[in-house]
């Protein structure tokens, strides 16, 4: 199957180097953009409009390539819009220019995709980068550098671009889809990346027995009867691209390499997501730590009301039932091999008000921390500003205390009992006392693996 006559064309290199260095001098950057539409994110620009000739270059390319919006051809100039034309970025209808894909910047690369609106039969669309999905995956992937960088499921293959970059010597973007790998093999050019190397399989196929030190993945999710949009659909509880990706980290995995993954995930009520996760390893589970941080929740059946056929709503009902899934829920997961014999470590978190990637990175570090020779001697301090929680019950016509408990809500949403000993306990973590001098160790601990406390 060959991309449609609508995609991007392969041009040249002193035509991709002309385009860039053209959206380079309009001041087309994500800040830019942002600051010209007044708002925070740019998958907010769907909603908005722009009136009245475009007074600069940069109003054109937002104009034409966000907003998808026709223009007149005199607002480019003319050797630009000839040479976006070659490359099959726009088409001429009249006096007008229109659009055939959407460019546009993401953090500090340049990335094309499908135009929004734009269905293509048979679940071939590219999905746009800028979209709330996208970008809050893009806010999850770390960037510490790694020799070798692999982005599954890549689609538009932002990841990768921004990978290869800025950490990665070398970065790789797998995608099954014939069409979004030439959309992204088209991006890779125009950014002037030597460094990525963009593959049509599936899932780890393309790898050809390479393996990787980053893996990057935000897999379709969807729970889905049948597969109507590769980019969306993920098998009938959303987890079937997510397991094949984990299945595959004892073989594509380098030891001390770690995967970033953002989907959803079903809740069964016989095993939690984390002993699910590990048990994708199957025998190399010992071989790795485990983060999962929970971000949303999802009431099943209203997700499937809004986002299924009509027709398949009575199958649905019979599946969950028989599956007993009531909730899905919307998760980060960090997945790290072993560079060495050693615990494996499985940590769950509920996303606070300011969490951040960075903030599970350093969840896993402490934990593996305690796993050492010294560990009482590390000093621990509140992760966040602790709220004393104090609850009544009514007992005999009184209001009596019945229980108490610490809460923090940044970066993670942690709250554990507490009576007025342990309350005391906490006041003396001072980032400066070990927790040998503290005492009660045990306890100590539980409040590190919670999220109460980090070490100093």
């Amino acid at each position: 199957m060959r991309p449609s006559a609508t995609s991007p064309r392969p041009g040249t290199p002193q035509q991709f180097d002309a385009l860039r260095r053209f959206l380079a001098d309009s001041g087309y950057t994500e800040a830019a953009v942002c600051r010209r539409l007044g708002i925070s994110r740019l998958s907010q620009a769907a909603r908005l409009r722009i009136g009245g000739p475009p007074p600069d270059g940069l109003d054109a390319l937002i104009r034409l390539f966000v907003l998808e919006e026709p223009l007149p051809a005199s607002c480019l100039p003319a050797e630009i819009a000839a040479l976006a034309g070659a490359l099959g970025l726009v088409e001429t209808r009249g006096k007008l220019l229109a659009p055939t894909a959407r460019l546009y910047p993401v953090q500090t690369v340049y990335v094309v995709s499908d135009l929004e609106r734009s269905a293509k039969p048979g679940g071939g669309r590219v999905f746009s980068a800028i979209s709330p999905q996208t970008e809050d995956f893009l806010q999850m992937t770390g960037e510490r550098p790694c020799p070798a960088c692999l982005e599954l499921c890549a689609g538009a293959g932002a990841a990768a671009l921004l990978a290869a970059q800025r950490y990665a010597v070398q970065a790789y973007a797998f995608d099954i889809s014939p069409r979004c790998a030439a959309f992204a093999e088209f991006s890779r050019r125009l950014n002037g990346l030597r460094n990525l190397t963009v593959r049509r399989g599936d899932l780890y196929a393309p790898a050809r027995g390479q393996t990787f030190d980053r893996i990057l993945a935000h897999p379709p999710y969807v729970p889905s009867l049948r597969t109507a949009q590769v980019f969306r659909d993920g098998g009938d509880d959303g987890e079937t691209l997510t397991r094949r990706i984990i299945e595959g980290l004892p073989e594509y995995l380098h030891p001390g390499g770690r995967l970033y993954l953002t989907a959803m995930l079903a809740e069964y009520p016989a095993e939690s997501i984390e002993s699910r996760l590990r048990r994708w390893l199957h025998h190399a589970a010992p071989e790795f730590d485990i983060v999962a941080v929970h971000r949303q929740r999802y009431d099943a059946g209203n997700f499937l009301f809004d986002n299924a056929d009509p027709a398949d709503i009575p199958a649905w009902r019979q599946l969950l039932e028989q599956r007993r899934i009531t909730w899905f829920r919307y998760a980060t997961v960090i997945v790290e091999r072993h560079r060495e014999a050693a615990a494996p470590i499985t940590l769950t978190r509920a996303a606070g008000t300011a969490f951040t990637i960075a903030a599970a990175e350093r969840a896993l570090a402490a934990a593996r921390r305690l796993e050492a020779a010294d560990w009482l001697e590390l000093c621990p301090v509140p992760a966040a500003p602790v709220e004393r929680i104090v609850s009544h019950g009514l007992k005999n016509a009184a209001w009596v205390e019945d229980g108490c408990a610490l809460r923090i809500e940044r970066p993670f949403a942690v709250e554990v009992p507490a009576n007025e000993s342990a309350a005391a306990l906490l006041a003396r973590c001072d980032g400066r006392t070990a927790i040998r001098e503290l005492g009660n160790e045990s306890e100590l601990r539980q409040w590190i693996l919670a999220g109460l406390l980090e070490i100093a």
